[in-house]
């Protein structure tokens, strides 16, 4: 029927697609042949991230080279994989996408970040900044979705309460993920990645990424891992909850730089990852809650019957995490402890 009606008709239309086609008629028996015109298509890919990732094609395993060679295709990966990821993320009909999309963005600012570390190329300032400006747009949607996944199991069996709460928060996310999409496809946002790929597939960055050395890399994770534990050391109950999103950021960039040599810190990258998990549940309480107070001081005239008790219920699970985190202490380098999650 699309090949019907289409004069340029899509080549495929797999199972499961919403196509949307406009037809210039008032009657049906004007109806004829590329009458048509195209609307929308949406396939599996677009709208659901376990379609889309079956796309994906996996990376060859570089494993036993030099880490230093393969940034600028590491990076140019990240960046193609951003590309693909933007479409999902505007769509908004499956938060893995942001996710991913996320992950794949601060990766590339984490790289980017510790290339200018070891080189002291001053040139990627800017790419860092830029990189790292458009990660934090996607934080307050990001914090949506994850309540908005945490609200069934918080309400329990007070289905007016969950409703209330989810009828606020989804006003809240249309709004973010408004803004977020024009980000996405703004000419800004555009130029501004433009010039990240021209950067990363320069000469002179490749040039400047040929002079490192695993051993370079050895002693920057050496100076974080030092500079981690003396912020660490003077963690205790009162410390504000900044501190330890600090710390949590300072482990993130300490594990993409490890990853510049996954060979060598295979094992401690696990543990790693596994503390990083413990500092991020502690960030999502903290903004949870904040979230949620902020719903309660909004809408004092109608009070939320049941919103305290949840905001009781996080503050106890961040305490408890507080405290998790406290006895973990610092990093012993090699090899590091592993967080009882």
């Amino acid at each position: 029927m699309a090949q019907w009606l289409l004069p340029q008709p899509p080549a495929q239309l797999p199972t499961g697609s919403f196509i949307h086609i406009r037809l210039p008629i008032e009657r049906w028996r004007q109806l004829d042949e590329g009458c048509g015109t195209l609307v929308t298509l949406l396939t599996p890919a677009d709208f659901s991230y376990a379609h889309f990732a079956r796309k994906l094609k996996k990376r060859a395993d570089s494993e036993g080279s030099n880490p230093a060679k393969d940034i600028p295709a590491a990076l140019h990966h990240q960046i193609e994989h951003l590309q693909k990821l933007e479409r999902g993320v505007v769509l908004g009909f499956d938060d893995e996408f942001l996710h991913q999309y996320r992950i794949a963005i601060r990766r590339s600012r984490a790289i980017a970040e510790s290339v200018q570390e070891l080189t002291g190329d001053k040139s990627l300032a800017k790419a860092v900044k830029t990189l790292r400006r458009h990660a934090r747009a996607t934080g307050p949607l990001r914090d949506l979705h994850v309540l908005l996944q945490d609200l069934p199991a918080l309400c329990g069996d007070d289905h007016e309460l969950l409703q209330a709460l989810q009828q606020a928060l989804e006003s809240e996310q249309a709004s973010k993920h408004g803004k977020l999409s024009a980000r996405l496809v703004s000419k800004r946002y555009r130029d501004s990645m433009d010039h990240w790929l021209n950067l990363v597939a320069s000469r002179a960055f490749r040039k400047q990424v040929a002079t490192l050395r695993p051993a370079d890399i050895r002693k920057a994770v050496a100076r974080r891992i030092k500079g981690f534990n003396r912020r660490t050391a003077r963690l205790d109950d009162g410390t504000p909850d900044d501190d330890i999103h600090r710390l949590r950021k300072q482990l993130k960039r300490l594990r993409y730089l490890m990853e510049l040599d996954t060979k060598r810190w295979k094992s401690d990258l696990k543990s790693l990852k596994a503390r990083q998990q413990l500092y991020g549940r502690f960030q999502d309480l903290h903004v949870q809650i904040e979230l949620l107070q902020s719903i309660r001081d909004t809408s004092p005239q109608h009070p939320i019957a049941g919103l305290g008790r949840i905001i009781d219920t996080l503050e106890a699970r961040k305490a408890d995490t507080r405290h998790q985190i406290l006895a973990l202490g610092g990093l012993d380098g090699a090899p590091l402890r592993h967080p009882v999650l």
